[in-house]
């Protein structure tokens, strides 16, 4: 189900504890001296949980956790799924802060749900 994974990915701001906004970088080295190369900025919803929206209880509180990890202007490893987007055409992806899946810390933090679109 995992269709790309995107280790220069930038940090822009988390709307909430579930979606953020990101720049992604990404160089592909086909050898023989051929490089493709491309970034663009765009929402994504971590995938699988569910964090309360903005003015619920907890939203503040889950939104300040994945700062705490990954704060504007940190690199995290992105790994979006295939054409999988949801209702609002947020791409659906997990987002590591060094070895840490934000997804699943979140989950066991207490601070998410899990949530299958």
């Amino acid at each position: 189900m995992v269709a790309y994974e995107y280790p220069d990915t930038t940090v822009l701001r988390w709307v909430d504890g579930d979606t953020v906004d990101l720049r992604v970088n990404h160089v592909a080295d086909f050898g023989f001296r051929f490089h493709y190369s491309f970034n663009f900025e765009d929402r994504f919803r971590l995938y699988g949980i569910n964090t309360p929206e903005r003015g619920q209880p907890g939203w503040a509180e889950a939104t300040a956790e994945c700062n705490r990890f990954a704060p504007a202007g940190s690199t995290v490893l992105l790994r979006t799924y295939k054409d999988d987007k949801d209702k609002y055409g947020r791409w659906l992806a997990d987002i590591w802060a060094g070895s840490m899946n934000l997804n699943i810390h979140l989950v066991q933090a207490g601070l998410a749900v899990t949530h299958l679109p």
